[in-house]
């Protein structure tokens, strides 16, 4: 079975044929034909900070349901003085629980994502299709001794004002899948995976157990029927092409690599 892309907080796109482009420096490819998986990276390590966060109006929501229970006075002892961080805690594991893998969709190759997402002249992007990626997936990834694992779900991720517009929230899966507007070039799609810490724990796992969590999750994947062709940086040398074929060769995978189409020249 593939991925899971039935889950209300996993919007499909329009095309499933739409083209889809991971761009990333030639240690990361090397890295990924090596190992023959994709690389999950846990939501709390990116970038952004807003990676997973509630909106303004949830967290307002929120403090005013906080504020009326510390007020009545009918919350259990151990939660008084501490109502809104309880309150608060399921999207905050949910960021160190969760585990991403992002792609950029476009029928075409972008300039931008060259600049944005590699810190080098020689960088590779990896092109497949959404649908590719969906059957490629495994419909689950393995236990291991410290937790389960909630299947691999892919989808497009929505673009919000977090400070003035309001997504759903009744499933933690929503603040995962919500970016800021500012990203919006972005055109995401990410695939997730969702850490479960085995052990009975009424009040949420508690931050050692999730802070000891790995950074990453390699999840094996048929890169030869995902990956489509590889597109070399616009910015390489010449032989860089020829490098980044050869050593696709060395790891058994027979991908059409070939250089960017932005290294044309005007017609002047």
């Amino acid at each position: 079975m593939p991925a899971n892309t039935a889950h209300p907080a996993f919007p499909q796109p329009t095309d499933p044929a739409i083209k889809i482009w991971r761009y990333m420096d030639f240690a990361k490819y090397v890295a990924m034909l090596k190992d023959r998986s994709l690389h999950f990276r846990r939501v709390d390590t990116f970038d952004d900070p807003f990676e997973g966060s509630l909106s303004k109006n949830e967290f307002d929501r929120l403090s005013r349901r906080a504020q009326a229970g510390e007020t009545e006075g009918r919350l259990p002892l151990s939660w008084r003085g501490k109502y809104l961080d309880i309150l608060l805690g399921n999207a905050r594991r949910s960021r160190k629980e969760c585990y991403a893998n992002c792609w950029h969709m476009n029928p075409i190759e972008s300039e931008a994502m060259w600049r944005l997402y590699s810190a080098s002249e020689y960088a590779i992007a990896i092109v497949s299709t959404y649908a590719c990626l969906a059957e490629c997936l495994p419909s689950a990834f393995p236990a291991d001794k410290v937790a389960d694992h909630m299947r691999p779900y892919l989808g497009v991720v929505t673009y919000k004002d977090h400070h003035r517009d309001s997504f759903p929230t009744d499933n933690a899966f929503y603040p995962i899948m919500h970016k800021r507007s500012a990203f919006e070039h972005e055109h995401e799609c990410r695939a997730v995976i969702w850490r479960v810490a085995k052990g009975d724990w009424p009040d949420g796992v508690p931050d050692f157990i999730l802070d000891n969590y790995p950074a990453g999750l390699n999840v094996p994947v048929p890169l030869e029927s995902l990956i489509l062709e590889v597109i070399v940086s616009p910015s390489a040398p010449p032989w860089f092409a020829e490098v980044v074929a050869d050593s696709t060769a060395r790891y058994g995978f027979g991908f059409l690599v070939q250089q960017s189409s932005l290294v044309c020249q005007p017609y002047l």
